[in-house]
């Protein structure tokens, strides 16, 4: 029998976004988890098979995720098994993406380790109201930064250390399972991809390869280029918005077009895909092209980019979107040829 427990969160003033997948309301958290739990317990105690609701302290503060250890019999007791984290969108929540996204379904099929972690909630100043939030490169700029959680400790870096989070978060794990250390993955959505952006940078030395679904990227040197999979869909708004502000096409496009010759040709696109290629690719122009009717995917070498039809601003998982992409397959066949060297 499944426990259920009761641990308040408050995170008054955030909103439930429109759409499932943009995250649900903070608010309604009735636990840290946003979920029922298999097992309640601090990092270091046992899992179990199902779902483990765990804490762990970081800048002496504690910090609330989800690691779902699968029932499936390809999950054997002492054999080296696959981690792959799901870091959810603004507004999102560890349970929601445990229940949304895929992973979870995904283990079981294939006896990987799924880890949902939940963000802290910040004030953003766009919206001026609160959010859960990952630290991402540009997310200082867009917070308000005298505005902390309840009790979180004065001295501790503001935004939080996600990094040191999900450090802690793999050294639990790989503490707890037997972990083959070279198969450790990364996924996020939208803030969350940002994030995950992040981590397959400063986590080069333990994240063997991510696959992140919208968000943003900086220019940056990492120690190890990380293989990297980005997917966007044709119809993300602000996306499309960017392009009909920056290139000003006419008539104004209402969906990002297919084929690399135009999407290419974009000013806007060059800008959003530059700091992938210089961060992740073998060589500035796509080696190979994959134009479908459904899809379009640009291949740097380490780095591939999808665009999805009919994909709004979602992580894809075979229900929110007409064509029936699911990322949780997609990344998984990436990852599954992308193991640590």
């Amino acid at each position: 029998m499944k426990r259920h427990v009761v641990i308040v969160l408050v995170l008054a003033g955030c909103a439930a976004a429109p759409e499932p997948e943009a995250g649900a309301s903070a608010s309604a958290l009735s636990s840290p988890w946003d979920t029922e739990c298999d097992s309640v317990g601090p990092a270091g105690s046992p899992l179990s098979r199902g779902i483990n609701c765990r804490a762990v302290m970081v800048d002496a503060y504690p910090r609330f995720y989800v690691v779902y250890v699968p029932h499936t019999a390809k999950l054997r007791p002492g054999e080296p098994a696959p981690v792959v984290f799901m870091f959810h969108g603004s507004t999102g929540t560890a349970g929601q993406f445990l229940r949304i996204s895929g992973w979870r379904e995904k283990a079981e099929e294939t006896g990987l380790i799924a880890v949902f972690p939940q963000g802290l909630s910040y004030f953003v100043i766009e919206s001026g109201h609160l959010s859960t939030k990952w630290n991402a490169y540009a997310l200082a700029g867009g917070v308000d930064l005298a505005i902390r959680p309840p009790g979180y400790p004065p001295s501790a870096p503001w935004p939080a250390d996600d990094v040191s989070f999900t450090g802690k978060m793999l050294d639990d794990v790989q503490g707890n399972r037997a972990l083959d250390e070279r198969r450790a993955y990364a996924s996020g959505f939208s803030n969350g991809g940002s994030f995950c952006f992040r981590v397959a940078v400063e986590m080069s030395d333990r994240i063997a390869a991510a696959g992140c679904s919208s968000g943003g990227a900086i220019v940056t040197s990492p120690p190890r280029r990380v293989p990297f999979y980005k997917t966007m869909g044709d119809r993300e708004e602000d996306v499309v918005a960017m392009v009909n502000a920056i290139d000003n096409p006419q008539p104004p496009l209402v969906s990002l077009p297919l084929t690399a010759g135009e999407l290419l040709a974009l000013t806007a696109m060059q800008a959003a895909f530059h700091p992938l290629v210089s961060t992740f690719a073998d060589s500035p122009e796509p080696d190979r092209i994959w134009e479908h009717k459904d899809e379009l995917r640009l291949e740097f070498g380490g780095l591939t980019i999808a665009v999805l039809k009919g994909v709004t601003h979602q992580y894809p998982n075979g229900r929110n979107n007409p064509l029936g992409f699911v990322n949780a397959d997609r990344f998984w066949t990436f990852f599954k040829h992308n193991p640590m060297p």
